[in-house]
């Protein structure tokens, strides 16, 4: 019956062509197949070289660091040397300027002379010159490739010749080094720098090169194992450098693909073609997307969606080099929000990224056409404009200096900010890199002028090296105690009895001599530093005076900027309580610039430290804007009036009107009086006269040491006459 119904029927032919349209469909699907195969393993080797080259252009860029800063270090111990310093001292400085760099790890560091080290450190202590034998093997391993390489340089033309290897990664069958050396001088004698490698600076190559995790091993993966190698450095000769290879687990693409096309090739047959061609079309695009947004991402702030220093770095390489081809000026604008890291501190993250965008926002109504903003990190923006001269570019940075210093409103809060600008114009500098660091220097300038903006002038290089080393000497004041505190006695109305002192600080720099305080306690509120110069006054202070009589007290000027931290207060309450000084004895000097920012904080911080037991002082009375209303809304116990109204007595009589209703003023409001700058008996007559309750100045005694001021205070307390007969 069947073999009827096939003879009687057309199924031969039909099972014929059948099989015959399955085997073509099987052979195209499989050739197909093996065409995917093929191109998966392809992308998937292609991912892999992508991935070791970024690796090794990692590791080059971590080399590259670590040879400029070892060849730095070594003209930095040059430089000490020519100031007639000690070999521990020269490396103990040279290991300061390492603080500037990027790198991570322990870092030795040996002076070597004749192949035997004679000095070294580790960190900031010194080691052991016995320790650099394990290191000297690897050192000739460096020094010799290093030779070749110019060797090799020498033998072949200009373009073809080797790199000479700035530094180079050694395993020494423990540790993963970075080794570098570098000539001191003509002295014959090298610097040897050897940075360990260590797992946070293997997890930065990683993150550098895009892979998703980097390990350290002493042997290559097997074979037919999914991970990717890379051998460190050149093969080892000699036997002087152990082997060993980063490894990782490279991203196939390629596997993705094949994963999801093969099942669908078995079982959507009739329909693989148009699916290969969809399927390929919806990855191509998803790849496309998927790469304009990582370039996007890239090249721009996650926050602002501004370009950011790589990509504002490119655009003003390529816009400079265009308009000087066209003979068009280039200006670049550096600028620093004031009071970012205060705002953040007070208001929270929330706050300041809202400043951040609104900052953005008013910025971006500035801009021409042809400008270009970016946000450089942190609270920093530059601006890029082209075609502007130098009196456009003023007028541009007082517009953007009047439109930032308008309040912000942040939610429910109203937020004062301000901006610090720094222009250079491409007459300035060379390259792009050096115009942005000229604008760079002219922001420095104006933050520490406490100027809306600066232009940049050649000798401000200069100034800000003077200052940058000035910041590092008052660094290590601070750390070694070599700062002081003086005491100017403060009297009463009679001139003869100490009733307290105010405490001044002092800093006798080791070769400037005695820096000015208005210098470097500015300099200090510019680099963060007036915390911490703030508080060891302050415990400094509450130290010596605990061995004073207990009717005297102490005075303590408080910088705007301190009093503005969040945790002023507690660092207050932590000095008495580390001090065990009385609350009762201790005055706190503010001037009206520390309250105007922020009054409602400022009043809840002068209530809090009142109700411990402080007094509180308002410094430089009559010369803010509005006194009056601050004795009025805040609880102050004393007023000092300015030095600069005794000044002008003598030569007009307006001054001493308002010396006489300054004091007038502060008796009705039952405020303790103080008269500070008296330099002659005319100007202690008057102010006594007038009612004044202490007096301070020349006259009576200039800031003294404190044993010297012991010794005023137990002179006053003699009786006039027993004081008069010895």
């Amino acid at each position: 019956m069947l073999l009827a119904l096939i003879r009687t029927t057309d199924t031969p032919r039909k099972l014929s062509a059948f099989v015959s349209l399955s085997i073509l469909a099987i052979l195209g699907f499989a050739t197909v197949a093996a065409v995917v195969t093929w191109t998966s393993s392809r992308s998937n080797e292609a991912a892999v070289r992508e991935q070791r080259q970024r690796l090794e252009s990692a590791v080059d860029g971590l080399l590259q660091t670590h040879a400029d800063a070892v060849t730095q270090l070594a003209h930095d111990i040059r430089l000490a040397r020519a100031a007639r310093q000690a070999l521990p001292s020269e490396l103990a400085r040279a290991r300061l300027s390492l603080e500037t760099t990027d790198l991570s790890g322990a870092l030795q560091l040996f002076v070597v002379e004749n192949g035997q080290a004679i000095a070294g450190l580790l960190g900031y202590e010194s080691v052991d010159t016995a320790s650099y034998a394990r290191l000297r093997p690897l050192i000739e391993t460096l020094e010799a490739d290093k030779a070749a390489a110019d060797a090799l340089r020498g033998s072949l033309p200009a373009e073809g010749a080797a790199r000479t290897p700035p530094a180079r990664l050694m395993f020494d069958g423990e540790r993963l080094l970075a080794l570098a050396n570098a000539e001191i001088g003509a002295t014959g004698q090298k610097l040897v720098g050897a940075l360990e490698i260590g797992p946070k600076t293997i997890a930065l190559l990683a993150w550098r090169a895009g892979t998703p995790m980097l390990d350290l091993v002493q042997a290559p993966p097997r074979s037919g194992s999914n991970l990717a190698a890379w051998e460190i450095g050149p093969p080892a000769r000699e036997g002087k450098s152990a082997g060993a290879y980063f490894v990782w687990t490279p991203l196939r693409p390629g596997d993705l693909t094949l994963i999801e096309t093969l099942p669908l090739i078995l079982v959507l047959t009739a329909l693989f073609g148009a699916w290969l061609v969809l399927h390929f079309r919806r990855v191509n695009g998803e790849i496309t997307a998927s790469a304009e947004r990582a370039l996007h991402l890239a090249g721009h702030d996650p926050l602002t969606d501004l370009p950011n220093r790589m990509l504002f770095d490119e655009l003003l390489s390529a816009d400079l080099a265009a308009a000087r081809d066209n003979r068009e000026p280039v200006a670049v604008f550096c600028l620093d929000l004031r009071r970012f890291k205060e705002i953040n501190d007070n208001f929270g993250h929330a706050a300041g990224d809202a400043l951040l965008l609104a900052t953005r926002d008013r910025l971006s109504a500035f801009l021409g056409e042809s400008d270009v903003l970016a946000r450089m990190g942190g609270n920093e923006f530059a601006l890029m404009r082209r075609g502007a001269d130098r009196l456009g570019c003023e007028a541009l940075a007082q517009r953007l200096v009047s439109a930032i210093r308008e309040p912000f409103t942040v939610g429910d809060l109203r937020i004062v900010s301000g901006v610090a600008i720094g222009v250079a114009m491409d007459e300035d500098a060379a390259t792009a890199a050096e115009l942005l660091r000229c604008a760079d220097v002219a922001l420095f300038h104006a933050k520490t002028d406490n100027a809306g903006y600066v232009f940049y002038r050649r000798e401000m290089s200069d100034d800000v090296k003077a200052k940058k080393r000035l910041e590092l000497d008052l660094r290590h004041a601070l750390s070694t105690g070599g700062l002081h505190v003086n005491y100017q006695p403060i009297m009463a109305s009679d001139g003869r009895t100490v009733v307290g002192a105010e405490a001044l600080v002092r800093w006798n720099h080791p070769t400037l001599g005695m820096v000015p305080p208005l210098e470097f306690v500015g300099l200090a509120e510019d680099r963060g530093l007036i915390d911490l110069l703030g508080e060891w006054v302050l415990r400094r202070a509450c130290v010596d005076a605990r061995s004073w009589p207990a009717n005297l007290y102490v005075a303590v000027n408080v910088s705007p900027v301190q009093f503005r931290q969040a945790h002023f207060l507690k660092t207050v309450e932590r000095v008495l309580s580390d001090t065990g000084f009385d609350a009762g004895r201790l005055e706190l000097e503010l001037t009206e610039s520390a309250v105007v920012a922020d009054e409602a904080k400022a009043e809840d911080v002068i209530m809090d430290l009142r109700a411990q037991g402080i007094r509180m002082a308002l410094d430089d009375f009559g010369t803010g804007y509005s006194s009056l209303i601050y004795l009025r809304r805040f609880a102050f116990d004393k007023i000092k009036i300015d030095r600069s109204f005794l000044e002008a007595m003598e030569t007009t009589g307006e001054s001493a009107i308002i010396v006489h209703s300054i004091v007038h003023l502060g008796r009705s409001l039952g405020l303790t009086v103080t008269a500070e700058g008296i330099e002659t008996p005319e100007q202690h007559r008057f102010l006594q006269a007038l009612g004044c309750h202490e007096l301070q100045g020349y006259f009576f005694a200039r800031p003294l040491m404190p044993d010297a001021f012991l010794k005023l205070v137990a002179a006053s307390s003699e009786p006039p006459a027993l004081a008069a007969a010895g």
